[in-house]
């Protein structure tokens, strides 16, 4: 969860209790066993406005939730929600 986003409890809750669930139970379908931790995390931005992701895990599929997309980040097509991936190398 983004350190700076403004999300109403009751938000989150329909997001863990709701969303999440059929999530996992999609990825089950097709054979895979998803193990959530919730931590908090922050989407920083760049002077280009390209995020910046603080608090990601190595080696496990990152869920960020935010209130923010940068405003390039969807070529400006104001698009409701994103997928992104984002390959992160580790020195």
């Amino acid at each position: 969860m983004d350190v700076r986003t403004d999300c109403p409890p009751e938000q989150l809750h329909h997001f863990w209790s709701t969303i999440w669930p059929e999530a996992v139970r999609d990825f089950s379908r097709g054979g895979i066993e998803l193990r959530t931790s919730d931590e908090p995390g922050e989407v920083r931005r760049s002077s280009g406005d390209m995020p910046i992701f603080i608090g990601l895990r190595r080696g496990v599929i990152n869920l960020v939730l935010t209130d923010h997309l940068p405003l390039y980040w969807d070529n400006d097509r104001a698009l409701a929600g994103v997928t992104a991936l984002w390959l992160v190398f580790y020195s």
